[in-house]
């Protein structure tokens, strides 16, 4: 599902993660009675809202 390995760039020790395959289904973040959905691309992690969750949930994990 993922590989994870190491590389030096600019003389500092990174990981680069990277994902095979999308998960089964979606994931959420809940914190107390919270629920929070959050979406990875490129080197940036963004926070959908309501509507936004709803329409990339829908357009990546079709029953």
């Amino acid at each position: 599902m993922y590989e994870v390995r190491f590389a030096t760039h600019e003389e500092k020790l990174v990981a680069i993660v990277d994902i095979k395959e999308r998960a089964p289904k979606p994931a959420y973040l809940k914190d107390g009675g919270t629920q929070e959905f959050y979406v990875r691309t490129s080197n940036l992690t963004k926070q959908l809202k309501n509507e936004e969750t709803d329409r990339y949930i829908s357009t990546h994990w079709r029953e």
